[in-house]
């Protein structure tokens, strides 16, 4: 006679073990590998938008394709091109008009006198992802080189920074007549994260020179 082998008790409280073990390190693998791909793409938005602004503040003319093209290389991890992609990258030059500044241009009613103002715009990117937090110039007043006359720009409510006015005066920094203030932003959407349901749309930062 065979003897018959007993099964094992034990057997099914093993898988329910590994079952509720699972339920636990699965979902916190994925948060750990979420959170250091989100990471990883934040830090290279940041090293974009901070080698960019740099260039930008030593007079590299970004409305050129060629320099536009070093932007794009910047970003290549991120999906960039020129008109288009996952990102966008704001070049702004942003003074404060002083009543100098309005006598030199003939200008009698200057409406921006005191307040920082937009004087130059250029946009690498999908332009409509995001605005600027740097005002939003009208298209009429861009020269093809990004420029604002200072008729325009002297007088034109759509070229005032809001966000400039604040973090001038807040910091105690007074812009003088002449200075100009360097700022780039960049914005990118985070598509390949999405997977992970609690990543973000995208992340913006900006520097400012």
């Amino acid at each position: 006679m065979t003897p018959t082998r007993k099964r094992n008790p034990r057997s099914g409280s093993t898988i329910l073990e590994f079952a509720l073990f699972a339920l636990v390190t699965v979902p916190a693998t994925l948060g750990v590998v979420g959170v250091g791909m989100t990471l990883g793409a934040y830090i290279r938005i940041l090293q974009t938008t901070r080698d960019a602004a740099h260039m930008f503040a030593r007079g590299i003319d970004f409305n050129t394709t060629g320099n536009q093209d070093m932007v794009v290389r910047l970003a290549s991890t991120l999906n960039l091109t020129r008109n288009g992609g996952d990102g966008v990258v704001i070049f702004s030059k942003i003074i404060t008009p002083y009543q100098a500044d309005c006598d030199a241009a003939s200008v009698q009613n200057c409406s921006n006198l005191g307040v920082p103002v937009v004087i130059h715009r250029t946009t690498v990117g999908a332009s409509q992802l995001r605005a600027s937090s740097y005002a939003t110039p009208r298209t009429q007043i861009l020269s093809g080189e990004g420029n604002i006359a200072p008729s325009d720009y002297l007088t034109d409510f759509s070229v005032r920074a809001p966000s400039a006015t604040g973090e001038f005066t807040t910091s105690g920094v007074t812009q003088e007549r002449g200075d100009i203030a360097y700022v780039v932003e960049g914005y990118f959407s985070l598509p390949t994260l999405r997977f992970l349901g609690y990543a973000p749309n995208g992340a913006y930062c900006r520097f400012m020179f």
